[in-house]
Protein backbone atom coordinates (compact mmCIF):
# COMPACT_ATOMS: atom_id res chain seq x y z
CA UNK A 1 0.00 0.00 0.00
CA UNK A 2 2.94 1.93 0.12
CA UNK A 3 3.61 2.05 -3.36
CA UNK A 4 -0.04 3.32 -4.18
CA UNK A 5 0.53 6.41 -2.17
CA UNK A 6 3.67 7.20 -3.13
CA UNK A 7 2.37 6.66 -7.20
CA UNK A 8 -1.14 8.20 -6.49
CA UNK A 9 -2.49 5.14 -7.51
CA UNK A 10 -6.22 5.61 -8.32
CA UNK A 11 -7.24 1.65 -9.32
CA UNK A 12 -5.62 -1.56 -8.63
CA UNK A 13 -6.25 -4.64 -10.53
CA UNK A 14 -5.06 -8.32 -8.76
CA UNK A 15 -4.32 -11.16 -9.99
CA UNK A 16 -4.26 -14.50 -7.50
CA UNK A 17 -4.27 -11.83 -4.56
CA UNK A 18 -3.15 -13.56 -0.90
CA UNK A 19 -6.42 -15.66 0.74
CA UNK A 20 -7.15 -15.92 4.34
CA UNK A 21 -10.93 -17.62 4.97
CA UNK A 22 -11.84 -17.28 1.49
CA UNK A 23 -11.56 -13.23 0.96
CA UNK A 24 -8.28 -11.70 -0.40
CA UNK A 25 -6.58 -9.73 2.27
CA UNK A 26 -3.77 -7.13 2.37
CA UNK A 27 -6.27 -4.32 1.27
CA UNK A 28 -7.32 -1.41 3.07
CA UNK A 29 -10.48 -1.64 4.35
CA UNK A 30 -11.40 1.93 3.44
CA UNK A 31 -11.00 1.05 -0.27
CA UNK A 32 -13.36 -0.12 -2.34
CA UNK A 33 -12.82 -3.95 -3.38
CA UNK A 34 -14.26 -5.63 -6.03
CA UNK A 35 -14.45 -9.49 -6.24
CA UNK A 36 -16.31 -12.75 -6.36
CA UNK A 37 -17.51 -14.19 -3.21
CA UNK A 38 -17.49 -18.12 -4.19
CA UNK A 39 -14.56 -19.30 -3.11
CA UNK A 40 -11.12 -18.64 -3.22
CA UNK A 41 -10.75 -15.91 -6.22
CA UNK A 42 -7.90 -15.35 -8.15
CA UNK A 43 -8.50 -11.20 -9.54
CA UNK A 44 -9.58 -8.57 -7.71
CA UNK A 45 -9.76 -4.87 -8.14
CA UNK A 46 -9.86 -2.23 -5.99
CA UNK A 47 -10.64 1.25 -6.65
CA UNK A 48 -7.79 3.61 -4.23
CA UNK A 49 -9.52 6.93 -5.68
CA UNK A 50 -12.59 7.91 -3.22
CA UNK A 51 -14.30 10.19 -6.30
CA UNK A 52 -14.61 7.08 -8.66
CA UNK A 53 -17.73 5.07 -8.30
CA UNK A 54 -17.61 1.57 -9.18
CA UNK A 55 -20.43 -0.69 -9.98
CA UNK A 56 -19.78 -4.89 -10.15
CA UNK A 57 -20.98 -6.43 -12.67
CA UNK A 58 -22.32 -9.86 -11.27
CA UNK A 59 -23.68 -11.64 -14.26
CA UNK A 60 -20.42 -11.61 -15.18
CA UNK A 61 -18.24 -11.69 -12.57
CA UNK A 62 -16.14 -15.34 -11.08
CA UNK A 63 -13.34 -16.23 -9.15
CA UNK A 64 -10.99 -16.08 -11.80
CA UNK A 65 -12.59 -12.41 -13.80
CA UNK A 66 -14.27 -9.51 -11.70
CA UNK A 67 -15.99 -6.83 -14.24
CA UNK A 68 -17.01 -3.15 -12.90
CA UNK A 69 -18.26 -0.31 -14.41
CA UNK A 70 -16.31 2.37 -13.54
CA UNK A 71 -17.27 6.44 -14.01
CA UNK A 72 -15.18 9.47 -13.01
CA UNK A 73 -16.21 12.53 -13.71
CA UNK A 74 -17.23 12.55 -17.20
CA UNK A 75 -15.26 9.03 -17.94
CA UNK A 76 -17.17 5.79 -17.95
CA UNK A 77 -15.35 2.63 -18.86
CA UNK A 78 -15.57 -1.06 -18.13
CA UNK A 79 -12.56 -2.77 -16.19
CA UNK A 80 -12.09 -6.41 -16.84
CA UNK A 81 -9.61 -7.96 -14.57
CA UNK A 82 -8.96 -11.92 -15.70
CA UNK A 83 -6.58 -14.73 -14.83
CA UNK A 84 -6.27 -17.34 -17.25
CA UNK A 85 -4.98 -20.71 -15.64
CA UNK A 86 -2.22 -22.59 -17.85
CA UNK A 87 -3.84 -26.08 -17.18
CA UNK A 88 -7.02 -24.66 -19.11
CA UNK A 89 -8.24 -24.94 -22.39
CA UNK A 90 -7.35 -21.35 -23.83
CA UNK A 91 -10.33 -21.67 -26.34
CA UNK A 92 -12.86 -22.15 -23.54
CA UNK A 93 -11.22 -19.42 -21.22
CA UNK A 94 -12.13 -16.91 -24.02
CA UNK A 95 -15.44 -17.32 -24.33
CA UNK A 96 -15.73 -15.63 -21.02
CA UNK A 97 -14.32 -12.02 -22.54
CA UNK A 98 -16.12 -12.52 -25.98
CA UNK A 99 -19.19 -12.39 -23.31
CA UNK A 100 -17.92 -9.87 -21.94
CA UNK A 101 -17.50 -7.70 -25.07
CA UNK A 102 -20.80 -8.45 -26.43
CA UNK A 103 -22.45 -6.97 -23.29
CA UNK A 104 -20.14 -3.61 -23.19
CA UNK A 105 -21.10 -3.65 -26.54
CA UNK A 106 -20.41 0.58 -27.73
CA UNK A 107 -18.56 1.65 -24.74
CA UNK A 108 -14.91 1.87 -23.39
CA UNK A 109 -13.32 -1.51 -22.47
CA UNK A 110 -10.00 -1.87 -20.39
CA UNK A 111 -9.02 -5.44 -19.95
CA UNK A 112 -5.79 -6.64 -17.06
CA UNK A 113 -4.92 -10.05 -17.51
CA UNK A 114 -2.57 -12.96 -16.72
CA UNK A 115 -2.88 -14.60 -20.03
CA UNK A 116 -0.99 -17.45 -18.86
CA UNK A 117 0.51 -17.31 -22.85
CA UNK A 118 3.01 -16.37 -24.86
CA UNK A 119 3.80 -14.34 -27.85
CA UNK A 120 6.47 -12.11 -29.86
CA UNK A 121 3.92 -9.54 -30.40
CA UNK A 122 3.83 -8.58 -26.96
CA UNK A 123 7.36 -8.86 -26.70
CA UNK A 124 7.85 -11.93 -25.45
CA UNK A 125 11.22 -14.44 -26.85
CA UNK A 126 8.59 -16.84 -28.02
CA UNK A 127 5.24 -17.78 -29.15
CA UNK A 128 3.48 -20.96 -27.97
CA UNK A 129 0.07 -22.13 -28.96
CA UNK A 130 -1.74 -20.34 -26.46
CA UNK A 131 0.05 -17.22 -27.85
CA UNK A 132 -1.38 -17.95 -31.10
CA UNK A 133 -5.12 -18.54 -29.77
CA UNK A 134 -4.92 -15.30 -28.02
CA UNK A 135 -3.59 -13.52 -31.22
CA UNK A 136 -6.22 -14.71 -33.46
CA UNK A 137 -8.96 -13.72 -30.40
CA UNK A 138 -7.24 -9.92 -29.77
CA UNK A 139 -7.27 -9.25 -34.01
CA UNK A 140 -10.37 -10.31 -34.81
CA UNK A 141 -12.08 -8.68 -32.16
CA UNK A 142 -10.20 -5.55 -32.74
CA UNK A 143 -8.26 -5.07 -29.29
CA UNK A 144 -5.05 -3.60 -29.09
CA UNK A 145 -2.06 -4.20 -26.62
CA UNK A 146 -0.66 -1.80 -24.78
CA UNK A 147 2.67 -3.60 -23.61
CA UNK A 148 5.48 -1.94 -24.40
CA UNK A 149 9.15 -3.43 -25.07
CA UNK A 150 11.03 -3.81 -21.56
CA UNK A 151 14.38 -4.75 -20.18
CA UNK A 152 12.30 -6.88 -17.71
CA UNK A 153 9.66 -8.77 -18.35
CA UNK A 154 6.01 -9.14 -16.33
CA UNK A 155 6.70 -12.66 -15.21
CA UNK A 156 9.75 -14.14 -13.20
CA UNK A 157 10.62 -17.18 -11.30
CA UNK A 158 13.27 -19.85 -10.93
CA UNK A 159 11.50 -21.46 -13.72
CA UNK A 160 12.23 -18.39 -16.04
CA UNK A 161 10.39 -14.95 -17.42
CA UNK A 162 8.02 -14.19 -19.43
CA UNK A 163 5.66 -11.77 -20.93
CA UNK A 164 2.50 -13.07 -20.27
CA UNK A 165 0.48 -10.27 -18.39
CA UNK A 166 -1.25 -8.03 -20.88
CA UNK A 167 -3.13 -4.55 -20.36
CA UNK A 168 -5.82 -4.35 -23.68
CA UNK A 169 -8.44 -2.31 -24.68
CA UNK A 170 -10.97 -1.66 -27.18
CA UNK A 171 -10.15 1.23 -29.80
CA UNK A 172 -12.47 3.53 -27.14
CA UNK A 173 -9.62 3.75 -25.35
CA UNK A 174 -6.55 3.10 -28.01
CA UNK A 175 -4.51 6.37 -27.13
CA UNK A 176 -5.49 7.11 -24.30
CA UNK A 177 -3.48 4.52 -22.38
CA UNK A 178 0.18 6.04 -21.80
CA UNK A 179 3.35 5.62 -20.21
CA UNK A 180 2.94 1.58 -19.72
CA UNK A 181 5.73 -0.19 -17.91
CA UNK A 182 6.97 -2.70 -15.89
CA UNK A 183 7.52 -1.53 -12.40
CA UNK A 184 11.55 -2.18 -10.53
CA UNK A 185 9.54 -1.90 -7.14
CA UNK A 186 9.39 -5.41 -5.45
CA UNK A 187 5.58 -7.19 -5.90
CA UNK A 188 5.72 -9.91 -3.44
CA UNK A 189 4.92 -12.06 -6.01
CA UNK A 190 6.43 -13.86 -9.18
CA UNK A 191 4.73 -11.39 -11.19
CA UNK A 192 5.79 -7.63 -11.41
CA UNK A 193 3.81 -4.35 -10.77
CA UNK A 194 2.67 -2.72 -14.03
CA UNK A 195 1.71 0.64 -14.41
CA UNK A 196 0.07 3.23 -16.80
CA UNK A 197 -1.86 6.12 -17.05
CA UNK A 198 -5.07 7.39 -18.92
CA UNK A 199 -4.37 10.42 -20.96
CA UNK A 200 -1.39 12.32 -20.17
CA UNK A 201 -1.78 12.19 -16.47
CA UNK A 202 -3.22 9.76 -14.18
CA UNK A 203 -7.21 9.27 -14.10
CA UNK A 204 -7.11 11.54 -10.64
CA UNK A 205 -6.53 14.14 -13.50
CA UNK A 206 -9.66 12.70 -15.65
CA UNK A 207 -11.60 16.52 -15.78
CA UNK A 208 -8.57 17.49 -17.82
CA UNK A 209 -8.53 14.75 -20.17
CA UNK A 210 -11.85 13.59 -20.70
CA UNK A 211 -14.02 14.62 -23.58
CA UNK A 212 -17.62 14.21 -23.52
CA UNK A 213 -19.24 13.99 -27.00
CA UNK A 214 -22.67 13.34 -26.40
CA UNK A 215 -25.60 15.88 -26.92
CA UNK A 216 -25.13 19.10 -25.11
CA UNK A 217 -27.76 22.07 -24.32
CA UNK A 218 -27.37 25.74 -24.33
CA UNK A 219 -28.98 26.60 -21.11
CA UNK A 220 -29.84 29.97 -20.15
CA UNK A 221 -31.70 31.43 -16.88
CA UNK A 222 -34.57 32.45 -18.73
CA UNK A 223 -35.27 28.72 -20.23
CA UNK A 224 -34.92 26.94 -16.78
CA UNK A 225 -38.51 28.20 -15.40
CA UNK A 226 -39.34 26.77 -18.07
CA UNK A 227 -38.03 23.41 -17.95
CA UNK A 228 -38.74 22.95 -14.44
CA UNK A 229 -42.12 23.25 -15.41
CA UNK A 230 -41.68 20.55 -18.21
CA UNK A 231 -40.08 18.26 -15.95
CA UNK A 232 -42.46 17.82 -13.49
CA UNK A 233 -45.11 16.29 -16.00
CA UNK A 234 -42.73 14.07 -17.39
CA UNK A 235 -41.63 12.75 -14.53
CA UNK A 236 -45.24 11.60 -13.12
CA UNK A 237 -45.48 9.91 -16.69
CA UNK A 238 -42.14 8.80 -16.78
CA UNK A 239 -41.99 7.51 -13.71
CA UNK A 240 -44.92 7.64 -11.93
CA UNK A 241 -46.96 6.54 -15.16
CA UNK A 242 -49.63 9.10 -14.10
CA UNK A 243 -50.60 11.83 -17.32
CA UNK A 244 -52.29 14.37 -14.52
CA UNK A 245 -49.85 16.68 -13.30
CA UNK A 246 -49.41 16.40 -9.63
CA UNK A 247 -47.51 19.14 -6.86
CA UNK A 248 -43.64 18.45 -6.74
CA UNK A 249 -43.96 16.72 -3.09
CA UNK A 250 -46.34 14.08 -4.43
CA UNK A 251 -43.95 13.30 -7.25
CA UNK A 252 -41.07 12.89 -5.02
CA UNK A 253 -42.79 10.82 -2.33
CA UNK A 254 -43.91 8.84 -5.32
CA UNK A 255 -40.43 8.49 -6.82
CA UNK A 256 -39.38 7.86 -3.11
CA UNK A 257 -41.57 5.17 -2.70
CA UNK A 258 -40.78 3.48 -6.19
CA UNK A 259 -37.16 3.07 -5.12
CA UNK A 260 -37.57 1.60 -1.60
CA UNK A 261 -39.96 -1.12 -3.08
CA UNK A 262 -38.75 -1.68 -6.10
CA UNK A 263 -36.39 -4.75 -6.51
CA UNK A 264 -34.86 -2.67 -10.05
CA UNK A 265 -33.38 0.96 -8.77
CA UNK A 266 -31.79 1.41 -11.86
CA UNK A 267 -35.07 1.04 -13.81
CA UNK A 268 -36.49 3.69 -11.81
CA UNK A 269 -33.30 5.81 -11.98
CA UNK A 270 -33.32 5.33 -15.92
CA UNK A 271 -37.01 6.50 -16.40
CA UNK A 272 -36.07 9.14 -13.99
CA UNK A 273 -33.06 9.90 -16.68
CA UNK A 274 -35.69 9.64 -19.68
CA UNK A 275 -37.72 12.60 -18.18
CA UNK A 276 -34.67 14.57 -17.42
CA UNK A 277 -33.33 14.20 -21.24
CA UNK A 278 -37.30 14.51 -22.52
CA UNK A 279 -37.66 17.99 -20.49
CA UNK A 280 -34.00 19.76 -21.63
CA UNK A 281 -35.27 18.51 -25.51
CA UNK A 282 -38.42 20.52 -25.52
CA UNK A 283 -37.12 23.29 -23.47
CA UNK A 284 -33.72 23.80 -24.70
CA UNK A 285 -31.96 24.56 -28.25
CA UNK A 286 -29.30 21.15 -28.68
CA UNK A 287 -25.90 21.92 -29.81
CA UNK A 288 -22.64 19.06 -30.29
CA UNK A 289 -19.67 19.83 -29.14
CA UNK A 290 -16.70 19.90 -31.35
CA UNK A 291 -14.04 17.19 -31.32
CA UNK A 292 -11.05 18.10 -31.52
CA UNK A 293 -7.73 15.82 -33.25
CA UNK A 294 -4.38 14.04 -31.55
CA UNK A 295 -3.08 17.14 -33.25
CA UNK A 296 -4.14 20.57 -34.41
CA UNK A 297 -1.19 21.34 -36.35
CA UNK A 298 -2.06 18.72 -38.72
CA UNK A 299 -4.76 18.45 -40.92
CA UNK A 300 -6.67 14.93 -41.41
CA UNK A 301 -8.50 13.94 -44.73
CA UNK A 302 -12.15 14.32 -44.12
CA UNK A 303 -12.40 10.78 -45.37
CA UNK A 304 -10.61 9.04 -43.01
CA UNK A 305 -12.44 7.95 -39.71
CA UNK A 306 -11.90 5.74 -37.01
CA UNK A 307 -13.00 2.74 -39.03
CA UNK A 308 -9.99 2.90 -41.05
CA UNK A 309 -7.87 3.20 -38.00
CA UNK A 310 -8.93 0.21 -37.01
CA UNK A 311 -8.28 -1.76 -40.03
CA UNK A 312 -5.07 -0.80 -40.83
CA UNK A 313 -3.82 -1.88 -36.88
CA UNK A 314 -5.11 -5.03 -38.21
CA UNK A 315 -3.41 -5.32 -41.50
CA UNK A 316 -0.08 -4.66 -39.51
CA UNK A 317 -1.07 -7.17 -37.15
CA UNK A 318 -1.22 -9.59 -39.80
CA UNK A 319 1.88 -8.33 -41.65
CA UNK A 320 4.06 -8.90 -38.24
CA UNK A 321 2.60 -12.01 -38.02
CA UNK A 322 3.25 -13.03 -41.48
CA UNK A 323 6.81 -11.74 -41.49
CA UNK A 324 7.80 -13.52 -38.00
CA UNK A 325 6.53 -16.89 -39.21
CA UNK A 326 9.70 -18.67 -40.50
CA UNK A 327 10.19 -22.45 -39.45
CA UNK A 328 7.01 -23.59 -40.55
CA UNK A 329 6.15 -22.99 -44.14
CA UNK A 330 2.53 -24.23 -44.09
CA UNK A 331 1.48 -22.27 -41.39
CA UNK A 332 4.01 -19.32 -43.20
CA UNK A 333 1.72 -19.53 -46.12
CA UNK A 334 -1.13 -19.38 -44.13
CA UNK A 335 -0.66 -16.08 -42.69
CA UNK A 336 0.29 -15.16 -45.74
CA UNK A 337 -3.21 -15.55 -47.09
CA UNK A 338 -4.81 -13.83 -44.37
CA UNK A 339 -2.44 -10.67 -45.05
CA UNK A 340 -2.53 -10.35 -48.18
Amino acid sequence: MNLIEKENTDIVFIQEPRIVNNRATGITESHKKFAANDGRCRAATVIINTHMDGLLIKELTDKDTVVVEIIYINLKFYSVNMYLDSKGKIENDLIKPDNILQYTSGNSILITMDSNSRSSTWHDTQTNERGREMEEFLITRQLFIHNEKSELTTFQSSRGKSNVDLTISNGNLFGEIKNWKISEEESCSDNRILQFSKGQNKLNEGLQETRYTGIKYRTKDKGRKKYLETLHPEVAKQVCGEEQEQNTHEIDSKISTQVQSSEDTEDVIGKFSAAQTAACNKTFKVSRPLTKTNSSKHRTVPWWNDELTITRKKVNATRIRYQRTLNDNDFREQRKTLYF
